[in-house]
């Protein structure tokens, strides 16, 4: 029995230090680096997803994509860096303080509650110079744009990682004594720099850049095929696939920064240390991968067999989708900013009253929601979050594979993060997250998953 045991406790450990902190990230890391180059690669350069890379090789497709790129251009470098400028100078933007939630050590970290200030600013700067200037020529150069991304996104995990070990911010950080894992996950849960750091990493990088630039892609290629058919567009024929497309994205990210404070809750900001895998994410992966639906309609929009009834009926559908995804969130924030006091569906919240050690050991207190959304599922809002994703994809119909990418991935992640996200509950809040599982038993799909 006594040898069984410890066969098993040796397998446990040689999974997580070879397989899941060693193996698993350098995958991520070499495939996410490449694919952020290689996908726009073949939405610009080539006609189908699944015909080109069988017939010209990946090691070929890679070597053409990087050969693709224009480090010299002048005019990607300069839109990255107003970026990376605008973003940094957004945290001195007035707003009211408030609190993130309390790490087991007891450390809060301050914000302002400005993000929605910062969208209003940087949609009322963007939208007049996207309409008076012309970027079509910017469509060519979208594989540079996502090369510098990339690049300097390796470079801020690199800094990180260095600041992590010589100069962590307040908070939670440590090393884990993988170097490898250190640079992929992050060290530091909170770095921030400048005067008593104001500066927030996670706020400019996540929030101000990566999201930002986002809403700028997805505008960019709205107006780049306006420019491409103008003559369509003054006959009255407008790009139905693209609209819809493009409007439901805004719309999902308008609602991200009118609720940005409670972002700052989620287990992006709270949970995930900031390494390559949070930094970098949102450094390149968010304008390059999550931009390729947008990117990709603007030559190959199905214009022909999308009309105005189906704009109509995506756009009840995505909206619909980003409105109950904002109630879900909504719920939850006004529950934490009551204490479980609030009405839901206008009956009192629901909540267990959960009892956890903190770091020193003393007990604390916490409040697990059964109320609402949070009554059918114990992530429902992720389901949202797919169905938004889907809606803003479905215009391309059949066409292609490369417009549902983001889908697929973002499929992949949530339930992944579900099944953390419920490990960590389990470990923190012990037979209080057994009873809550048990009146709440599903994570995502009622009677499904």
């Amino acid at each position: 029995m006594l040898k069984s045991y410890q066969q098993e406790k040796l397998l446990s450990k040689v999974y997580r230090v070879v397989i899941r902190e060693t193996l698993f990230p350098l995958f991520l890391i070499v495939s996410t680096v490449t694919s952020a180059v290689v996908l726009p690669y073949i939405v610009i350069h080539k006609n189908s997803f699944t015909r080109d890379i069988p017939s010209i090789g990946i090691t070929t497709l890679v070597q053409d994509a990087w050969r693709a790129v224009n480090w010299r251009d002048r005019e990607v470098w300069g839109i990255v860096a107003a970026a990376a400028g605008w973003a940094t100078l957004s945290l001195l933007l007035p707003g009211s303080p408030y609190y993130g939630p309390p790490t087991l050590s007891g450390f809060r970290p301050v914000y302002k509650k400005s993000g929605f200030l910062f969208y209003l600013i940087s949609m009322s700067v963007i939208l007049p110079l996207l309409w008076y200037t012309s970027i079509l020529h910017l469509y060519a150069k979208f594989v540079t744009f996502a090369a510098i991304l990339t690049v300097l996104g390796l470079i801020m995990s690199c800094l990180l990682f260095l600041k992590g070990h010589l100069a962590p911010s307040p908070g939670v950080f440590g090393s884990s004594g993988n170097p490898l894992f250190d640079f992929y996950w992050g060290i530091e849960l909170y770095p921030r720099f400048g005067p008593i750091n104001i500066f927030d990493l996670k706020t400019i990088v996540n929030c101000r850049f990566g999201l930002w630039l986002w809403q700028v892609v997805v505008l960019w290629a709205w107006k780049a095929n306006y420019e491409l058919h103008t003559a369509s567009y003054a006959r009255g024929k407008v790009n139905w696939p693209l609209t819809a497309s493009t409007l439901l994205q805004t719309i999902y990210l308008a609602k991200f920064y009118y609720w940005e404070d409670g972002y700052m809750s989620t287990i992006d900001i709270s949970v995930d240390k900031f390494g390559f895998y949070v930094g970098w994410g949102c450094v390149a992966w968010v304008p390059t991968f999550y931009t390729l639906t947008s990117v990709y309609f603007i030559k190959h929009s199905p214009v022909n067999s999308f009309g105005f009834v189906s704009f109509l009926l995506v756009m009840t559908t995505g909206i619909t989708m980003i409105l109950l995804n904002y109630e879900a969130d909504r719920q939850r924030q006004v529950f934490r900013l009551t204490n479980g006091k609030g009405l839901i569906w206008g009956k009192q919240a629901k909540a267990i009253h959960a009892v956890y050690k903190s770091e020193d050991g003393h007990s604390k207190q916490s409040l697990l929601l059964v109320s609402g959304l949070w009554g059918v599922a114990r992530h429902f809002n992720y389901v949202f979050e797919l169905g938004a994703a889907f809606s803003w994809a479905l215009p391309a119909l059949s066409g292609s594979l490369l417009p549902y990418l983001y889908f697929f991935f973002l499929f992949v992640l949530l339930v992944h993060r579900s099944l953390r996200d419920d490990e960590k509950c389990k470990q923190k809040y012990s037979k209080y997250w057994d009873k809550y599982c048990s009146e709440v038993p599903y994570r995502m799909f009622p009677y499904i998953f």
